[in-house]
């Protein structure tokens, strides 16, 4: 069976997103890809119904292939994002490139304040002999459900807030 691979990358705001798209996708075909391409979709629905089809599709994708420019997309950063969190393999474009820095995620955010919590708790530990540790799966679901609300309107489990 062939690779699924999902295509993100920058739609809204780019008047030229279905020829890149399209291209991407004839790229990937040609070297033995099943391609999911979320340009495909009617234009006129909420953000969200967009997000929720496109996750759909990164769910279902075995990697993810981020276009060039994606990280001036908020949606595209948000599949990123959503990529992290569910440890799905993705694809950068041309990583040694010149180009903006991608932006500290939600995830990284997230990461780094459970360590530096659990750094501290064990530090304290030692004096109290008591250990405390902050679930950071748990830290980080927090702040992605926040993320896609503020962003979005969006939860992670489904339906408007």
């Amino acid at each position: 069976m062939a690779t699924k691979i999902y295509i993100a990358g920058k739609i809204t705001g780019d008047p030229d997103y279905k020829a890149k798209f399209n291209a991407a996708a004839e790229a990937y075909k040609k070297r033995g890809y099943t391609v999911l391409n979320p340009s495909w979709m009617p234009q006129g629905m909420q953000k969200a119904d967009y997000m929720r089809i496109c996750f759909a599709m990164i769910d279902t994708a075995d990697v993810v292939a981020f276009l060039p420019g994606y990280e001036t997309s908020p949606g595209a950063q948000l599949e990123l994002q959503y990529c992290f969190y569910i440890d799905k393999d993705v694809k950068l474009p041309d990583d040694e490139a010149e180009g903006p820095a991608l932006q500290p995620s939600v995830v990284q955010n997230a990461l780094k304040n459970a360590v530096s919590t659990n750094t501290l708790v064990l530090k304290n530990a030692v004096s109290t002999n008591t250990l405390v540790l902050n679930d950071p799966a748990t830290e980080i679901k927090k702040a992605l459900e926040k993320h896609f609300n503020q962003q979005f309107g969006l939860s992670l489990y489904g339906g408007a807030e």
